[in-house]
């Protein structure tokens, strides 16, 4: 049985008042955590775009596992303003979400990263929450990203509550130049703006860290693997497929392709919920994929997250493009992805379609990634 300690990261945007540095944020705190994912000492759960319906979804999916609970993304003294289906987005009301942490045994900290809400600190310690970070005012967008990522960089090193957030006070400080702290709150904030940090903490256990989760390591996870293309390439998506299904027999992977959406999810949360949740992310390369807008995102998110080593991204050459070959230069404004080593890798076939015997090319492929899956699972 897995009882790994979960650290719930939760994200939502509104489309109407939209926060740009979000998507900053969601990578740079998995980079930060990357560490203690590494040592298997955590689990990261990553909700991009959260609703109501995710957020206890996921805590009752991980039921007394979630160690840490992050919410990025706008908010006030009533409540979390959560994503919906339309434009506005919902206010997640403070009462139930607090009663929703306080059913949740071996949580540690929740940490409110949006604009004025620490009104909600008295709910959650009815609840029994321990540790709680939340602001008095409203925040620079950057800002808030730069002090999650200095508070996360110091959890990834494993150390304590307290140690963590004196870290991300003295980041603060020094990136503003001075005990100034008006220009890390929103610049419609008055001027009379308290000279104080925006961040508070309410911790009734500062020296909790994340070696005192009590791990007990169990089975070995499966390594999740999100395989992204276009539409019409789906033939080469079935055949990598099959040729790894002995690996998902075994329970050392989990396979995602966008032909796994069940009927009534919504595709691009689901995609998008995926990619940012796997160890792997294999790119299949084609003309339709490599020049089609609508998988832009996806690529983008990739080569993100390969950047803060979150991933490995493994382009597969599925059919011929001019990014690939003998004395082949691949120009500036091709994405960085192109530029990766990819499969297959064999000389002079650089391509899955250069193949006389495609099921030689996808025993290779799936040799590699065999060699590959059995590195991270040690």
């Amino acid at each position: 049985m897995n009882v790994k300690p979960v650290i719930f990261l939760a994200f939502a945007n509104d489309h109407s008042s939209y926060l740009q540095a979000l998507k900053k944020e969601r990578i740079r705190i998995p980079q930060e955590l990357q560490p203690l994912v590494d040592e298997r000492l955590c689990e990261l759960v990553v909700e991009p775009d959260a609703t109501v319906d995710d957020v206890f979804r996921v805590f009752n999916q991980y039921k007394d596992r979630i160690a840490i609970f992050h919410y990025a993304g706008h908010s006030e003294a009533g409540g979390l303003h959560l994503e919906t289906e339309g434009i506005v987005n919902q206010l997640a009301n403070a009462t139930g979400l607090a009663r929703l942490f306080g059913l949740q045994q071996n949580l540690q900290l929740v940490f409110l990263n949006g604009c004025a809400n620490n009104a909600q600190v008295n709910l959650l310690q009815q609840q029994g929450v321990k540790n709680i970070i939340a602001t008095n005012t409203l925040i620079n967008d950057d800002a808030a990203v730069n002090f999650a990522s200095a508070f996360y960089q110091a959890i990834g090193s494993k150390a304590t509550l307290e140690t963590a957030f004196a870290n991300a006070e003295a980041y603060m400080q020094t990136t503003s130049g001075s005990t100034d702290m008006r220009a890390l709150v929103w610049k419609s904030k008055p001027e009379n703006t308290s000279q104080n940090l925006p961040w508070e903490k309410y911790f009734t256990n500062p020296n909790w860290s994340i070696i005192q989760a009590g791990v007990f390591y169990g089975e070995k996870p499966k390594v999740p693997i999100f395989i992204a293309n276009h539409p019409t390439d789906l033939e080469c998506v079935k055949e990598m497929t099959k040729h790894l299904s002995l690996l998902s027999r075994a329970g050392q992977i989990s396979i995602f392709d966008s032909a796994k959406i069940a009927a009534g999810e919504e595709p691009d949360k689901e995609l998008k919920r995926q990619l940012l949740n796997a160890a792997i992310i294999l790119l299949v390369i084609s003309p339709d994929f490599l020049f089609s807008p609508e998988t832009q995102e996806i690529e983008e998110i990739a080569t993100q997250r390969h950047r803060a080593k979150t991933a490995t991204v493994i382009p597969i050459f599925f059919k011929e493009t001019d990014v690939r070959g003998e004395n082949i230069k691949i120009p500036d404004y091709y994405p960085d992805f192109v530029r990766l080593k990819g499969l297959p890798d064999e000389h002079e076939k650089w391509f899955i379609s250069q193949w006389a015997d495609k099921d030689a090319a996808y025993t290779l492929i799936a040799r590699k990634l065999r060699e590959l899956i059995e590195k991270y699972r040690k």
